[in-house]
């Protein structure tokens, strides 16, 4: 249980550390469109030649991809955080069920069990008849044709 616990917690951190860098990549682009699109130009930006200018915007322009990209991984990662926890949850599922199957079989182990032991005793109980049944003399009457019923046939036809 252990082992589980220190899985919950690892998977726990992966979620937590996916949510704050997206949290962050979140922050950091709106602050990086606002500071492009905002229609203000600092006082930097106007005392800048105007190819260094635009090498500034170009850089902007690439720190707003790079985090979107970061934030497409953040999001990737909390996802696949998601899954592995969705995973964990099912593979306890599957534990617990095998353990319910596992003491099904125990019991109908020990059903089986009382089965051949029953059996056994109805053998051995038949063996005894069959015994007594052998050993039980039957008289005979003399004189008949079907093997001593008495005459029973003809007392009826």
């Amino acid at each position: 249980m252990d082992q589980d616990q220190g899985g919950d917690d690892t998977l726990r951190g992966v979620e937590d550390t996916a949510a704050r860098v997206a949290r962050e990549a979140a922050g950091s682009l709106d602050e990086n469109v606002r500071a492009m699109h905002g229609g203000q130009e600092t006082d930097y930006a106007f005392r800048l030649p105007p190819d260094m200018a635009e090498a500034d915007r170009v850089r902007g322009a690439d720190d707003v991809d790079l985090m979107k990209r970061q934030a497409n991984i953040a999001e990737t990662q909390r996802q696949a955080a998601q899954l592995l926890q969705e995973n964990a949850e099912r593979l306890r599922q599957t534990g617990q069920e095998l353990q319910r199957t596992e003491g099904a079989v125990r019991d109908n182990r020990s059903d089986v069990g009382d089965i051949r032991d029953n059996v056994r005793a109805l053998g051995d109980q038949l063996s005894n008849v069959s015994a007594r049944i052998s050993r039980t003399e039957v008289p005979r009457v003399e004189g008949s044709e079907d093997g001593g019923t008495g005459g029973d046939a003809d007392a009826r036809g």
